[in-house]
């Protein structure tokens, strides 16, 4: 019994005295068996590209439930609301620059070149205008959720049932139609439809289409 008594004493006795040089060690300079500081990282200096942002000025429209799209000619932006409102703002200031009314509820909206701006009703019509007035408005085939595209003195309308059709944006006569084979789904969203150089890329599907305009 006081073998054992004796053994464990002595092993508490190692244990302590293992324990008093690795706290030593601690305290000793590096490359002599102490630890190392760990370096502190120094604190981000203030980014010179960084610009404060604040508001340069806020118009209010009305209420928009569909994917709001700004469009923007020079220092001409043009915004539509739901309840048909199209509005032509100065870029710069904020300033009405002109105000027109398809008459009805939006699905879409809007596209805009300058000169001519377009919006899709829920009445399936393609309305557009110049300056705030109407100018013309086309019955769509089927129904749209993207906002027109105006580019090239026409107006182009992507549908819901995957269809592409062109119109001259001054008088209104449709120009040409392409329809998707094989695709009866029709998608209550808005697609992709913009002008890339000299190309008019639409999404159709899964697939993105690049068409001579």
């Amino acid at each position: 019994m006081k073998r054992r008594v004796s053994l464990a004493a002595t092993r508490a006795a190692l244990a302590g005295a293992l324990l008093s040089v690795l706290a030593g060690c601690a305290f000793l300079p590096a490359g002599m068996g102490g630890t190392v500081e760990k370096p502190k990282p120094a604190e981000l200096q203030a980014n010179p590209n960084l610009l404060g942002v604040r508001p340069a000025w806020n118009a209010k429209l009305g209420k928009v439930d569909f994917p709001l799209v700004v469009a923007v000619s020079g220092n001409v932006a043009a915004i539509a609301a739901s309840d048909g409102t199209v509005v032509g703002l100065e870029a710069s200031t904020g300033r009405e620059q002109w105000r027109g009314s398809a008459g009805g509820p939006l699905a879409a909206g809007v596209g805009f070149d300058g000169s001519t701006a377009a919006v899709v009703t829920r009445g399936n019509e393609v309305v557009a205008f110049a300056s705030g007035r109407e100018v013309w408005r086309q019955k769509l085939h089927a129904l749209s959720y993207t906002a027109p595209l105006v580019a090239g003195a026409r107006v182009f309308v992507l549908a819901a049932d995957r269809s592409v059709t062109a119109y001259d944006g001054g008088t209104g006569r449709r120009l040409w139609s392409q329809q998707r084979t094989g695709d009866p789904l029709v998608l209550r969203q808005a697609g992709v439809i913009l002008a890339v150089g000299d190309t008019l890329v639409v999404g159709q599907g899964g697939r993105l289409v690049g068409l001579n305009p």
